[in-house]
């Protein structure tokens, strides 16, 4: 944010007002889908592990492998087949 010319306090500004609206969903989506089974979670558990990839292969992905090289991908494949193995058990 800062090489794009955006203040510090208008940097610190916006992440503070998403993490109020993050808190904001995470609150709503417990109260409305409460008790909901597995089958309804899969959908919006599946899209927000979508917009996580998304995001970081946008942003975090292409400078960690520039200043890296091929280890960054390694870990990574690494680090969500240990996620999935975890996750299954």
């Amino acid at each position: 944010m800062k090489e794009a010319g955006i203040s510090a306090r208008n940097a610190v500004l916006i992440w503070l007002v998403a993490a109020v609206l993050l808190a904001i969903a995470v609150v709503v989506g417990y109260l409305a889908l409460d008790g909901a089974s597995g089958k309804t979670l899969s959908l919006p558990l599946a899209f927000a592990a979508g917009a996580v990839l998304a995001s970081l292969a946008d942003t975090v992905m292409p400078e960690a492998y520039a200043e890296g090289g091929i280890n960054v991908a390694y870990a990574t494949a690494l680090g969500f087949l240990l996620s999935y193995l975890l996750s299954a058990g």
